[in-house]
Order: C-alpha cells, then structure tokens, then sequence
C-alpha cells in the first residue's frame, strides 16, 4: 500500500502542474482577446488631443461667436458658450468677454470693456476722493439668472451712489464686479492677482460658495510640453505615466482594469456632469471638466494641471495667497458665506478669520427676514421658493436683495470706521 501511494504523489503533482498550467495558458488567451478587443475598438483611446490650429480656430469662432445665437444653439442647457473665452493667465482659465450685449439665460447681460458684468466702467488708475470695492466669485456673485443690474453688487453700488451724493467727504464708490461662472477659490485669487488688484481696491469681497474646492467648468487641454509630466501634451503625459508605471501598464486591458479600481482621478465628490450637456466643438480653446466624448486620459491630463487648486486644501492655500497680495497695501478682505454649518465651510471660515479677514455669514439675516414675511420659521422648500431660481439652485431676485443688504451693512461700517490716514482718495497706486 505505501509503496502503491508513493507512486502516485508524483503522478498527482503532475496532474497539478498540468491543470494550473492549462488555467494559466486559458487566461493567458482570454486576456491576449481582451486586449486585441480593446486596441480593436480603440478603447481607452489617445487620440483625442487637440492641435494647436484647431484650437486658435476654436477660440476665433467663439471671439466671434454672437450671444443671443450662441444661447440658442445651446438649447437652454446648461452652456458658457458665447460668454466666456481663454485668459492669458493659465490659472484664471477663462474670463468673461468684453463688449457682450445680448441674453442670458432669459435675461439681459452686458459687460464692459473690462469683461465685468456692469455698465459703468471704472478706470484702472483711481481718482481722488473714490472708494473701491473689488468683488471675486463666481455664478452667484455674477447674477447668474438674474437680470442686468439686479445682481447684489449692482444693488450696492445703485444704494451707494445715492447715500455718497450726500457727503462731503467722499466723491463717490465704486464697485468692480470681478466674478464669472464656474470660477473656484484658486481662479478667483488668480484673477485677482492677475488683473483686478490693479484697480487699487479699498476693499476685497470674497464670495465662497460650497463648489469652490471643484474643478473649473472648464480646462485648458494640455498642448504642449513645459516643465515635468503634468504640463506635457495629453498624450504625452499618458505615455509618461504608463513608463513609470512600468511596462504592464501599456496594456490597455491592464489600463481598463486599473480606471475601474482607482476611479475617477482627482475629482472631487460635488463636481457634477452638467457641463456634458455642452457641445465639444462650442467650446473655444477649453475643455468642460467632466466631458465625456474627450478620452480619459485627455481629461485627466487636463485635470492635473490644476490637481493642487482643487479640493479644501486649494481652498485654503488660495486664501494664503490673497493674504500675501494684500498685506502690502494693507487692503481688508471680507469673505462672504452662506451658513458655516458643515466641515468644509467651517474650515474656510476659521482659515480666514486666522489670517484676519472679516467672516461674514449671511444665513442669519437671509432667515429673520423671510421669517418676517411669513410670519415664522421657514420651512425648507418655503426658503428655495423665495431664494432659489427654480430648477437651478442659483440665487433669486430676492437673494440677490438680501444679499447687498448684508454687504452693505459691512461697507458702511468701514466706510464710518475710515481714519483719515485711510480716507477714500488715498494715493494707493496699482497693485
């Protein structure tokens, strides 16, 4: 008997190698008609990257491109094509354009010749006698939805002017509304820095909202190589990253396999997919965050360039960087916020008050005073009836009124604290 079993050990280790072996080869093969699938069916694609003529062609059509047409080939949807075009500045993305005059969403939108959405237009060199208030934001601070000159800053500026006509003291205040749809915390100091603390602010009003850790709506495909993987070309940044990946990596079936566990890369949670209602060929130079005819490595090579703007920490390292631009001059910075009731609120707001800017939290009086229209407290859906424009979520008519009540509590408490070492007129020079 024992002899008997000593001779078949081998013969059924043998079996063994022999089935594993045959397993092996077996997904061997499969993988080998997976991936000769993948390449067949060209996915995940690298095809996708942008030349530089198209991209010039792009921006020329939308420079050109006519407002109240470009509305209606967008169907209503959710779309910036028309209204915006690429900054020179890389961080700031995109800007406004200048000399707009059309619709917008149903109502009327114009811009000066500085891209801002108002009809006066203050000159960069401030006169004598003048008080500046520079606003940074993004669609709410904007108007988004509302009509022209029904945003809050319009309405700050309209009271103002009338409240100034009575003093002496003070020539008159300007308000610059600096804010476009779709900007972050990042690309509002970017802009900030690039253009608007020129204008020599008195004050800096900074409006965060709870999607300015996001991604930009939109992002500057990566077209050339610069410095290091994240500038380089959308395909060269893929092929880098494979090669450091090691060889298995250039697989596309490995590639399938790794997007599916690892997900999608660098974005956060609240960066929703409206922008995939946007037409690729609308877009002028620039590429929506979550466009998905663009190949994922297109996209992710586009959102790497802007990995450490995005996020809490973004948030926090762009108040940072107000702060050092505005300690030379002393400017004050106000933050304006809706509600401190979360983590991420609460932590921008005790980063700002640490820096020393004022935290203003507009919450309470946008409460008391629907309160006092109903004669209670409000319920949930009563306060998006009064404050919410309908299937949008952006600030109402009746927002925005609230909203320039609250900032124009805060401008005239500094206007009446003003030392005459800081009175309106001050030689500032452009920062």
């Amino acid at each position: 008997m024992r002899e008997r079993e000593r001779e078949r050990a081998p013969r059924r280790g043998r079996r063994r190698v022999m089935r594993l072996s045959s397993l092996l080869v077996a997904c061997a093969i499969g993988l080998l008609v997976v991936e000769l699938g993948l390449r067949w069916l060209g996915l995940p694609g690298g095809g996708d990257r942008l030349s530089a003529q198209r991209l010039e062609q792009r921006l020329a059509e939308s420079a050109a491109a006519d407002l109240e047409q470009a509305q209606q080939q967008a169907g209503g949807a959710f779309s910036l094509y028309g209204l915006v075009e690429p900054s020179p500045s890389r961080d700031v993305v995109y800007e406004l354009k200048p000399h707009l005059h059309g619709g917008f969403r149903g109502e009327p939108l114009r811009t000066n010749r500085w891209g801002h959405r108002q009809d006066d237009e203050p000159e960069i060199d401030k006169p004598s006698g003048v008080w500046r208030l520079v606003g940074l934001g993004d669609s709410h601070m904007f108007g988004w939805g509302v009509a022209q000159g029904e945003s809050y800053l319009d309405r700050v500026r309209l009271t103002l002017a009338e409240e100034v006509a009575a003093r002496a003291d003070l020539a008159a205040v300007e308000v610059i509304n600096c804010a476009a749809p779709g900007y972050n915390t990042h690309m509002e100091v970017a802009l900030f820095e690039a253009e608007c603390r020129a204008f020599s602010p008195d004050l800096v009003l900074l409006h965060w909202i709870g999607n300015d850790s996001d991604f930009p709506h939109f992002l500057r495909p990566v077209v050339e190589a610069t410095q290091g993987e994240v500038e380089a070309t959308a395909a060269g940044a893929a092929e880098i990253a494979t090669a450091r990946r090691g060889p298995l990596s250039r697989l596309r079936t490995y590639r399938v396999i790794a997007e599916l566990l690892a997900g999608r890369e660098h974005q956060p949670e609240s960066v929703g997919d409206a922008a995939d209602e946007m037409d690729p060929e609308q877009i002028p130079d620039l590429l929506p965050h979550s466009q998905r005819t663009a190949s994922k490595e297109v996209r992710q090579a586009a959102r790497r360039q802007y990995r450490d703007s995005v996020g809490i920490s973004g948030v926090l390292r762009a108040l940072d960087r107000l702060r050092e631009l505005v300690e030379p001059t002393g400017t004050p910075v106000v933050v304006l916020m809706l509600g401190t009731g979360n983590d991420d609120r609460q932590a921008v707001a005790e980063h700002a008050a640490r820096l020393g800017f004022e935290v203003v939290d507009a919450s309470g009086h946008f409460a008391r005073s629907l309160e006092r229209e109903l004669g209670g407290a409000a319920t949930r859906q009563q306060w998006q009836a009064s404050y919410q424009i309908p299937e949008d979520g952006h600030p109402s008519a009746k927002a925005h009124e609230r909203y320039a009540e609250v900032v124009l509590e805060v401008v005239r408490r500094r206007l009446a604290a003003a030392t005459p070492a800081q009175a309106p007129g001050a030689a500032t020079g452009a920062r």
